[in-house]
């Protein structure tokens, strides 16, 4: 009796197995979330400005091929090196990098604009987003990343 069962028992799972394989395959979720854009890229000629700057070394950036810096609230771009931002805001005249985000300047770190740091969300002047705008039109980056993140901070376009 016993290996009756077990032989029902095997039948079932095929029987099953095959009315599993017969039924229409159900389709997988498709997200309609957003994919994020990726963070730009340095172009050669910006790896090439970047690399010639001395460690310690703040000058304003005319050709906008920084890859590092800070954006005064006039809209003028001075680069510095990966790491020497403090050293850039003391050659400015602020003692740490929170005043110079308070008086309002934007810190670029690896192309990327820092927009909200910890200590406030930045108020973006018409001569930084003028400048943040030449930086992408000139270096034919795509300006994607840029206004995502204006969306994230809550700022507009």
């Amino acid at each position: 009796m016993a290996d009756l069962e077990k032989k029902t028992f095997n039948f079932d799972n095929l029987f099953k197995m095959i009315n599993d394989y017969e039924r229409p395959s159900t389709s997988c979720n498709v997200s309609n979330k957003k994919k994020q854009p990726l963070q730009p890229k340095p172009t050669q000629p910006m790896l090439i400005y970047n690399n010639s700057l001395a460690d310690g070394e703040c000058i304003i950036d005319e050709r906008l091929l920084s890859v590092h810096g800070w954006l005064t609230p006039t809209g003028e771009l001075f680069s510095c090196k990966w790491q020497q931002h403090t050293k850039t805001v003391n050659t400015l005249g602020f003692d740490t990098e929170r005043d110079a985000i308070m008086a309002g300047y934007i810190k670029l770190s690896n192309m990327k604009w820092q927009l909200g740091r910890q200590y406030r969300l930045i108020v973006i002047t018409d001569a930084q987003r003028e400048t943040i705008d030449l930086w992408h039109k000139n270096n034919q980056i795509s300006q994607e990343y840029f206004f995502n993140d204006l969306v994230k901070k809550g700022k507009e376009k």
